[in-house]
This record gives C-alpha cells, structure tokens and sequence, in this order.
C-alpha cells in the first residue's frame, strides 16, 4: 500500500470519486490532495503544497473536459515547471521563505540583486578545496583573458561557485529528463529493450551519482526533510 493508494481507496472515492460530476470530482481531488500534503507535515507550506497538486490536477480534468488540445511537449514541459515550483512549498521552512523564493523566481527581485557588475567578481572567486589548490598552484588563477575593457580568469570562473552550482543543475537535468523514471526502471525487467541503453544509462547515473557525492562532501550538512514530521 502506498500513499497514493491510500488517499485514493480511502479518501478519494468515499468522497465520491468523479461519479458525481466534474465540480465535485474537481473538489474530490482537491481535499484529497490537500490532506495528502497535511500527511507530511502540520505545516502551512505542506498545506500549500497539496493544494498546488489539486489545482493541477483540476487543471487537467477541466481542460481534458473542454476538449482542448496540447502538444506532448508542452504538457510535459508545463507540468515539470508546475512540480518543480510546487517543490518551493514543500522545502522551504515557512510560508515567508516560499514566499521570497516565490518572488526570486518570478523576477520580481531583479535578475542580478547586486549589480551585474558584483556577479561577474563574484565568479572570479574559485571555489575552496582541492581543484582551486592545484590551479593555484600552478599559477592558472592567475591567467587572464582580456577583450578590450572585459578582464576576465577563465580558470577561477570554471572553479566559481555559480560554475559548480551551473554543473549540478545540468547533471540533475540528465538524471531528470535523459535517465528512465522510477516506473520505467521497473519495467526493464517486463519488456524486450535494446540492452545497449541500460548499460549507457547505468553508467551515466554512477557518474552523476559520483559527481554528486563529491560535490555534497563540500556541502555543509542538513537535516532531513521529515525531520519535524
């Protein structure tokens, strides 16, 4: 039994399922959903979180209805900014800290908070450790590119913390959007499939995975999502 299960066979279908309308299926999911976010914590923001989920959804029951039409890419394109926002909700340490990344993300803090100029010093700062060392060591922090007034050192932006924040984010898109989901994962073992892509995908999640792991051991440590549940 998982939790979608259970909202579903205990809670969405003894409220009526979508046998009584599309009104009623649209706020069927809504308390659903809502509840399901309460499960994971007696906060606002997981509150604010499952009712995302239920405006989604009744998002996509109305538009189904209507008859209304969206390519594959859009809809997948939408619904990934759509969870992925709705991830703001369920991290965030209160309602007012959503609310300031809610913002950042929409622009509304500007695009650079300090200046263009104050993010360009900022990238020539390499990030602490080991790689910075052995550049420094060799003298490559110190090696600029120059283009009329721009001086830039290519090898401090590279080892920058926007850089390694930059890497991070297009190694979680490929595990995101190249490797197989969970359920696809699961259905491996179900179907014939050419048995080159496992291997391919395999090796490229243990690189992503090792990447990770290296880059987290910089990271100074979190506490655990559920740990106030």
């Amino acid at each position: 039994m998982t939790l979608s299960r259970f909202l579903r066979d205990y809670l969405y279908i003894p409220l009526g399922g979508n046998k009584k309308g599309l009104a009623r299926q649209v706020i069927n999911m809504m308390v659903t959903m809502v509840l399901g976010g309460l499960w994971h914590g007696a906060s606002w923001t997981f509150v604010i979180w499952g009712a995302l989920h239920g405006c989604y959804l009744g998002v996509n029951h109305v538009w189904r209805r209507l008859g209304w039409r969206c390519s594959d890419r859009m809809g997948w394109f939408l619904t990934f900014l759509s969870v992925a926002y709705a991830w703001v909700w369920f991290r965030a340490d209160s309602t007012a800290a959503a609310l300031r990344l809610s913002a950042s993300l929409a622009g509304v803090q500007g695009v650079w908070s300090e200046g263009m100029w104050e993010a360009f010093r900022t990238l020539q700062q390499p990030l602490p450790g080991g790689l910075s060392a052995i550049a420094q060591s060799l003298g490559l922090l110190s090696v600029p590119l120059t283009y009329d007034q721009w001086t830039i050192y290519p090898v401090g932006v590279l080892l920058s913390d926007p850089s390694a924040h930059l890497i991070c984010l297009v190694l979680a898109a490929v595990l995101v959007w190249v490797l197989p989901n969970a359920q696809e994962w699961l259905e491996l073992d179900r179907r014939r499939i050419d048995v080159r892509w496992p291997a391919f995908a395999g090796a490229l999640m243990a690189l992503v995975l090792f990447v990770s792991l290296l880059v987290s051991l910089h990271e100074p440590t979190s506490s655990v999502v559920y740990s106030k549940f």
